[in-house]
């Protein structure tokens, strides 16, 4: 999953990943749902992060 993204990723690269818009992407790193941590003043997302959200959306959205 997410093979052709590097192991820490920018703002642009997670939002390409996961096919977001600014707002979402801003909104999804500000409410902590993907764990993230700042070089400087950049958002740096590691993959595994990412593909810990996305999994636990799958999980919640299959329990629906």
């Amino acid at each position: 999953m997410f093979q052709e993204y590097p192991d820490i990723m920018n703002f642009k690269q997670f939002r390409k990943a996961l096919g977001l818009g600014k707002n979402k992407a801003y909104f999804l790193l500000q409410s902590n749902q993907v764990e993230h941590f700042f070089i400087g003043t950049n958002y740096k997302i590691p993959k595994m992060c990412v593909v810990n959200y996305v999994k636990q959306q799958i999980q919640e959205n299959s329990q629906s």
